[in-house]
């Protein structure tokens, strides 16, 4: 028996092998990591082995990564790989021949995952890495080493480092990672640099990271743990650095401290998560009384708030002074307060956060600021000056967590005759926000996997109390699986989902009794009963009650009928019906309440009769019959409770270009459910659109370069749904519709690795609300088109380009990319590509988009991809028009000039009209005197025929 390996190249093409199958025998083969799911891996079999062998894979598919076809031997990918996670797989197959008697093969197949550059660069440390420097740092001295890994492999995982301008001018970064300074620190108010350094891999392409490095510059201080102190103003001296938990150890380094004797203490304090430290010394370093009052601040207590969540920001600057406004030092501490989420400028006085707060974990925050030269414990001080000052620090609850099921799945058993209005079960989610109404929690059915699924059962919205809202007897199935959404009240609002199984149990009806075989359609003597077991009839939900609906007539009544009772034992939900007996003894049904059948379609009645102590029972089955008593409901397609349609076209679409397509639903049956759609001709903007009446697809009638600026700033229509009832008076739903125009500063770009179009839209709603934290006003994110990126395809990756804008639902207007830019910030993509992991690699996500025509990009869709060709073909008609019109008039003129060829050969003989008679003609000499008359006839000919026929005459 042969094995036969075949492997894929890099074109594409496969590479067979034929080895014999001998136990314990290896192939080795590679895949890439973005080998896409059902690509062939390896094949073991060929035609001489189909049908004679069965293989499958022993062992070494615990992760499920692959599949066998158990008669071909072809070994194919199922799910994605992820070489960081696991390089390569040794699998175990098993060949068995069908044939009796032959024992099985194995083979081991080796299978080495590629490297590809799906991982971008990623810093080591704190963020952001906080150094600090002295004024008198001495060129090129070491101030400590940003480290940087990359999971990828070879030169997708080679890093290199550079400082972004203009901070390259004052610090250099090695390649090694070691941050170095130039010369001594440039002069700034702030008292310490921000600097942005680019780590980028070596893949193709590349990618990227951005980090942030704080760098502190330390004031000369006389509190220098320093090991060797100046002796005198002016010396010079070694100073040796404290410590430092960074993993870059940096070497004792002799500089000069400028000195005065006169020069207090004063020490930046640091950023907490610091990874290196530096301190210095200046003056004589001794504390000696102070012979001035130190500076106070105009108020004692500030009050300030700050939303949770929020990236480290400037919360208020503090400003002390000395008496009389006279000049002098001032050196800002932080005097209490969490110095690992507060920071304060020793300069400036500017307090900021140094990381996220958490309103869940504390809502307030006292920090106290005062000045080293209050803090002296000779310093002198005066009743009534505020030499220090209270923040009180506010962290305003913000919608950040997610309503969270507890359990997330539930089960819930119910009779198949359970009476509407019964209790199923309840589901409970909590929100843990601080405030409303970020934590009020609202229930609703999504979806259940059957139409019309939410028409059975019904869940409060407050409560997520479960009941049955109708009969449960018409259900196809017995087992069903309710999804419950849970969403708080935030802006955006957060959801999530459970699950509620419930198992409908058949009840075996005990309407007629044991003894009911002895009914016959002849009673017995003083037997009462009904004259039929079964009876079956229907009503229109239209009619009011109290309606006759049937008599059902009962043999062998007592002789006085008073005695008569009529009862329903079961199956009158809501009271819908009653019985009462007339007056000749027999049943009559009629109904109680209005009925509905998009609650209750039908009915099976228990019905009985009795007297004298007998008794008798019936089945009535009876069908609601519908009427046209809904109108169509418009079904929105945001997941913010919009009850209005929102869409965007390109400024570039061509005429019939698809905006939008609404759908409405119209419960009632038959042609009472059939929605005819059209535009409302009174709206602002209808002018513009045409709607397919049929499926709801609006389409535009002109381009939107002709029709753009008449407008502003977006088209308004309303959509009317109509249903179309075989009588009666049809019913209509409306809906208003906002379309926005879409341009370059609109319009914003994601790239998805790893993903393809069809598969994203799956994702879509995921993406949205990892977005909308970061578009502050412009919640309402849509998706212009999606677009196979083919340079990655081509690159044997999949990919897709995904352009996207955003609308104020307030305004209704399309934002700029300006509005929200926070969205393109190198930590905002972090936190989305950490989100979007698990279903893809997000390659970028960024605002520029410009010199990229959308409209034109990808495969035509609807009307206006099939009629972006037709400036060309119009091209083309105008030039077969222009050739027919020329041969046209050259057919004329030769025609012409033949005319006037045949025309001059003609005699011109005067016009004689009208013609003249001429007087008698006497002709001497002939036989018999007779009488003549004349005329003169004009013939048209030419002069030959004429002279030929005056010869023949």
């Amino acid at each position: 028996m042969l094995v036969v390996v075949s492997t894929g190249n890099e074109d594409g093409s496969a590479t067979t092998v034929g080895q014999p199958t001998t136990p314990g025998r290896t192939f080795v083969t590679e895949v890439n990591e973005a080998t896409p799911p059902n690509s062939v891996v390896v094949s073991l079999g060929d035609a001489s082995t189909r049908g004679s062998v069965t293989y499958e894979i022993a062992s070494g598919n615990e992760e499920g990564r692959f599949q066998i076809n158990p008669d071909s031997g072809t070994i194919s990918t199922v799910l994605p790989f992820d070489r960081e996670t696991t390089g390569s797989f040794r699998l175990t197959v098993l060949a068995q021949p069908r044939r009796p008697g032959i024992a099985p093969a194995t083979t081991v197949v080796e299978v080495a995952v590629q490297d590809v550059n799906d991982n971008a660069p990623k810093f080591i440390g704190p963020k952001p890495l906080v150094f600090e420097v002295s004024p008198a740092t001495m060129p090129n001295q070491i101030i400590g080493r940003v480290l940087v890994e990359d999971d990828d492999s070879g030169s997708n995982g080679r890093v290199t480092m550079e400082i972004e301008p203009p901070a390259n001018q004052y610090f250099t970064l090695g390649a090694d990672g070691v941050l170095r300074i130039n010369g001594p620190p440039p002069p700034t108010s702030q008292g310490y640099f921000e600097l942005t350094v680019i780590a980028s891999d070596g893949g193709d392409p590349p990618l990227e990271t951005r980090g942030q490095v704080v760098i502190n510059v330390v004031q000369s201080t006389s509190q220098s743990t320093s090991s060797t102190r100046p002796t005198q103003p002016g010396s010079t001296g070694s100073t040796s650095r404290p410590s430092s938990s960074a993993p870059f150890p940096v070497p004792q380094t002799p500089f000069t401290v400028p000195s005065s004797p006169t020069t207090q203490t004063t020490r930046q304090p640091t950023v907490p998560g610091s990874s290196m430290t530096s301190t210095g010394t200046t003056g004589s370093g001794t504390t000696g009384a102070p012979t001035r009052e130190p500076p106070v601040f105009e108020k004692s207590q500030v009050e300030v708030s700050v939303p949770e969540n929020e990236m480290p920001k400037i919360l208020t600057d503090l400003v002390a002074r000395y008496s009389n406004n006279q000049p002098g030092p001032i050196s800002y501490v932080l005097k209490q307060g969490d110095p690992t989420l507060f920071g304060v400028d020793g300069l400036t006085g500017r307090l900021r956060t140094l990381k996220p707060l958490d309103a869940e974990l504390e809502t307030s925050h006292v920090v106290i600021i005062s000045t080293e030269q209050a803090e002296v414990e000779t310093a002198v001080k005066y009743p009534g000056q505020f030499y220090s000052i209270t923040v009180m620090v506010t962290v305003t609850d913000v919608n950040d967590w997610i309503p969270n099921f507890e359990p997330q799945s539930y089960t819930a058993t119910v009779p198949s005759d359970v009476q509407p209005g019964s209790i199923l079960s309840q589901v409970e989610a909590f929100d843990q926000d601080l405030t409303a109404p970020n934590n009020v929690v609202t229930y609703r059915l999504t979806s259940a996997g059957l139409d019309n699924i939410q028409q059975y059962f019904n869940v409060n919205p407050r409560t997520g109390l479960i009941t049955v809202s109708r009969s449960l007897d018409s259900l196809p199935e017995t087992d069903i699986v309710l999804y419950v959404e849970a969403s708080d009240g935030g802006t955006p609002p957060l959801t999530s989902q459970a699950t509620v199984a419930v198992q409908i149990q058949p009840v075996q009806s005990a309407i007629i009794p044991e003894n009911t075989d002895s009914f016959t359609s002849s009673p017995q003597n003083g037997q009462i009963q009904f004259s039929l077991r079964n009876y079956t009839t229907s009503v229109s939900e239209g009619v009011r009650p109290p309606f006759f609906v049937q008599i059902l007539p009962v043999a062998n009544k007592p002789a006085d009928t008073r005695f008569v009772y009529c009862n329903i034992a079961s199956g009158n939900y809501g009271g819908a019906f009653t019985v009462t007996a007339g007056a000749d003894g027999n049943c009559e049904l009629r109904t109680q309440v209005q009925l509905d059948r998009e609650s209750i379609e039908r009915y099976l009645l228990n019905v009985t009769v009795s007297a004298s102590g007998l008794t008798d029972f019936a089945l009535v089955s009876v069908t609601v019959l519908d009427i046209n008593d809904n109108a169509p409901e418009f079904i929105f397609n945001n997941d913010l409770g919009l009850t209005m349609y929102f869409a965007g076209v390109s400024s570039t679409a061509p005429p019939f270009s698809r905006v939008l397509l609404v759908k409405a639903e119209d419960p009632d049956l038959g042609n009472s459910s059939v929605v005819q759609y059209k535009l409302d001709p009174l709206s602002v903007d209808a002018k513009y659109f045409s709607i397919n009446s049929g499926i709801g697809e609006i389409l535009t009638k002109q381009s939107m370069g002709q029709v753009i600026g008449k407008r502003q700033p977006y088209f308004e229509l309303r959509v009317e749904a109509k249903d179309s009832p075989p009588t009666g008076k049809p019913m209509t739903a409306r809906a208003d519709v906002i379309v926005n125009v879409i341009s370059d500063q609109n319009r914003f770009l994601m790239t998805a690795r790893g993903i393809q179009p069809e598969q994203l839209r799956a994702h879509e709603q995921d993406i949205i609300q990892s977005m909308r934290p970061y578009t502050g006003q412009c919640t309402l994110i849509s998706v212009e088109k999606m677009i196979e990126n083919r340079q990655m395809a081509d690159s044997e990756q999949t990919g897709t380009d995904v352009y996207w804008y955003a609308v104020n639902p307030n305004t209704k207007k399309i934002c700029k990319k300006a509005d929200f830019r926070n969205l393109f910030s190198s930590d905002a993509s972090a936190l989305i590509a950490g989100k979007m992991q698990p279903w893809f690699v997000l390659d970028k996500l960024t605002d520029r988009t410009a010199g990229y025509d959308v409209e034109t990009a990808g495969d035509g869709e609807g009307f206006g991809g099939r009629w972006r060709a037709a400036p060309i073909a119009l091209i083309v008609l105008a030039g077969v028009i222009a050739l027919g019109a020329l041969l046209g008039i050259i057919a004329l003129c030769l025609f012409w000039s033949r005319y006037k060829v045949n025309r001059h050969t003609v005699h011109d003989y005067p016009s004689m009209y009208p013609v003249p008679k001429f007087g008698t003609l006497f002709l001497p000499g002939a036989p018999s005197e007779k009488i003549y008359e004349t005329q003169v006839s004009r013939i048209i000919g030419s002069t030959k025929e004429t002279l030929d026929g005056d010869q023949n005459f």
